[in-house]
């Protein structure tokens, strides 16, 4: 037997059956078993925002795909390319329906039905941007319909349908975009690198209808700003310093922009990021951060979740866009099979997925009960990112 912990400003333990160094390091509608849930004690807030109509900071939030189709998952893993084409149905761990064995993958994003994945070691300096169309008639036999050589390849891929673009933040280097990223070809250069003189860019967020691009850099220039990113070319300065900081993972919904810090642990959080002047004090969430590490948020349908990697833990906010001052979190979710959370992925069924050091575990109805679903091990390996296709 497991402990299972789900909590509401304090942790609830309940006990359930069992079931059967990620690269996030600072350099229910199927019917399914009885598993363990917990509730909140306080009011939700709305939750009929929206996830794919600004571009999420994360790789995880399927870019700006809608919800029109039963969600599919795609993991970059160690092993190559990983799919799962029912994930609503997932209900124990089961093998990838789809393992393209095409090396090691370092991060995954989508675009409409595209997916594009970049390939390379840990610590190596040359690697490869893939693109695979057609993610839904994806085999173990497809190969991709794009290999393009790169140096440092990144570890944080956006895509954006919205601005015709895809951008690649290498590790703790510069950040890249691609236009076009529909017909590139093994030839297509970045139209643009962004760029810091101290280096160490690591979170990236896209304001899409203003076109402004967020980066997160560091090692002490804070969060910063170039404006009308998606037009840019050759190698532009950034035009706006918006914080102090240090930001490892953002994302903009619903009119604000979310940005988990790694120097002094929590979130930030600015409405109206088209307009940010640099002078705005965030709101901050603190309450139930240790000083450490946070890998990764995604927000969706009006739900924050916040990955507390080396705390073991993701938090999760109902009404994310009423948040005003600094809460507990709504629920604090937590299972012995997940140890390191390193990126986070939410599908339009209100499941939420999480790549761990050595799998992927899964979660259901995260705003209104979330209970532990299972953990994806078999022929997973050690999984770096993910993305849900919808």
């Amino acid at each position: 037997m497991r402990a299972f912990h789900i909590a509401s400003h304090c942790i609830v333990a309940i006990v359930l059956a069992a079931c059967g160094d990620t690269l996030g390091n600072p350099i229910g509608l199927a019917p399914e078993p009885a598993g363990s849930s917990g509730s909140s004690g306080g009011s939700s807030g709305s939750s009929g925002g929206s996830s794919g109509g600004t571009d999420s900071g994360t790789t995880s939030g399927g870019g700006d795909a809608g919800a029109g189709q039963d969600p599919m998952l795609v993991v970059a893993s160690s092993l190559g390319v990983l799919a799962w084409r029912d994930a609503k149905g997932i209900t124990t761990d089961v093998a990838p329906d789809v393992v393209i064995a095409a090396g090691s993958m370092l991060a995954v994003t989508s675009i409409a039905d595209r997916v594009y994945l970049s390939k390379g070691e840990p610590g190596r300096v040359d690697g490869s941007l893939l693109r695979f169309d057609g993610a839904r008639s994806l085999t173990s036999a497809s190969a991709p319909a794009t290999t393009i050589a790169v140096s440092k390849p990144a570890t944080r891929l956006l895509g954006s349908e919205a601005a015709d673009s895809l951008f690649g933040v290498q590790p703790l280097g510069d950040a890249n975009r691609w236009s076009s990223p529909a017909t590139l070809t093994s030839g297509s250069a970045p139209a643009a690198t962004f760029h810091h003189p101290y280096g160490q860019l690591a979170g990236i967020a896209l304001d899409a209808p203003s076109g402004r691009l967020f980066l997160g850099q560091t090692s002490g220039a804070g969060l910063l700003a170039w404006n009308a990113a998606a037009t840019r070319t050759g190698t532009p300065p950034f035009d706006l310093k918006v914080h102090g900081g240090a930001y490892w993972a953002m994302q903009i919904a619903d009119h604000r922009l979310y940005a988990a810090s790694g120097a002094s642990p929590g979130v930030a959080i600015w409405s109206d990021p088209a307009a940010l002047g640099g002078a705005e004090t965030p709101i901050v969430l603190t309450t139930g951060y240790d000083p450490k590490f946070i890998s990764d948020l995604v927000v969706r349908n009006d739900v924050l979740l916040v990955a507390a990697r080396d705390q073991g833990k993701v938090f999760v906010y109902l009404g994310a866009s009423a948040i005003t001052a600094d809460r507990a979190p709504t629920f604090t979710l937590s299972h012995p099979a997940m140890t390191r959370p390193s990126r986070l992925a939410v599908d339009a069924k209100g499941r939420l997925y999480v790549a761990d050091e050595d799998g992927v575990v899964v979660f259901r109805d995260i705003a209104t009960n979330p209970t532990y679903v299972t953990e994806l091990r078999a022929g997973v390996a050690e999984p770096r990112d993910l993305t849900i296709v919808e």
